[in-house]
């Protein structure tokens, strides 16, 4: 698939033959990704994820060397945003589940989901033919997909010309020592190094926006060290109520 399957239990290639009465219903429950702490996001989707979420960049496999994520949390395996995600922005990458699609465009599903539990949209009709339920899961899955090429090629841009830099900071919250030096952010001052050829160019294919998105988001990382503030209190006072309890029994 174009990105990691890590929560798809049971990922099945999906046929007209082997599923000719499969039905899906869609679910606004997102505890299926409640163990990630980061999400892959494409460049497309900076500017509504800057409202929301801290972007960076990681180190990946890809060509580039860099993918760019969603920061949700800053504890492992998991994130304070709940099962519904309030009002934030929810990533393609999550929100195409339980679909994906292969590096040779196969569409596969995750057969574990409660999604096709005999209820919903026909995926294919009568003459095995898809649905227009089906056409447009295809379609979105094709521009999430496309969505991600762009933003690998944007990676590797910014890769070639030196511009992603380790994001050097560390936070202390409560008793808890946070160094955050595998997360990287784009040098601004790089961009004004760009000619203007180079800048005409960047600036049509949006990278100039997404590389501004991307800096503004990173005020954002004040909202991700609310919440585990939060949370680190919230287990404070049930630890008291629970040894309270302890002692009175």
């Amino acid at each position: 698939m174009a990105s990691s399957t890590l929560f798809y239990k049971e990922p099945t290639v999906l046929s007209k033959d082997a599923h000719p009465e499969i039905t899906f219903k869609a679910a606004g429950d997102l505890s299926f990704a409640s163990e990630m702490n980061s999400v892959p996001i494409a460049g497309a989707e900076f500017p509504q994820a800057l409202q929301d979420h801290p972007i960076f960049f990681v180190k990946s496999d890809k060509e580039a060397g860099f993918t760019p994520v969603c920061l949700l949390s800053l504890t492992n395996g998991t994130h304070s945003l709940g099962e519904k995600w309030g009002d934030a922005y929810v990533p393609a990458f999550i929100r195409r589940y339980p679909f994906g699609v292969t590096e040779d465009g196969t569409v596969v599903f995750d057969k574990s989901a409660p999604h096709f539990d005999g209820e919903g949209d026909k995926l294919f009709d009568d003459k095995k033919e898809p649905t227009d339920a089906l056409k447009n899961i295809i379609n979105f899955l094709g521009s999430v997909d496309a969505g991600y090429q762009e933003t690998d090629a944007f990676c590797k841009a910014l890769a070639d010309k030196g511009m992603i830099v380790p994001f050097e900071q560390s936070l202390k919250i409560g008793d808890r020592n946070i160094n955050l030096g595998e997360l990287h952010k784009i040098d601004e001052a790089k961009l004004y190094d760009l000619d203007e050829k180079e800048l005409h160019e960047w600036f049509n294919k949006k990278w100039i926006a997404w590389s501004y998105s991307h800096l503004a988001s990173i005020t954002n990382l004040s909202k991700v060290v609310k919440r585990l503030e939060i949370d680190q209190v919230t287990a404070m006072e049930k630890a008291k109520e629970q040894k309270s309890e302890e002692a009175s029994s």
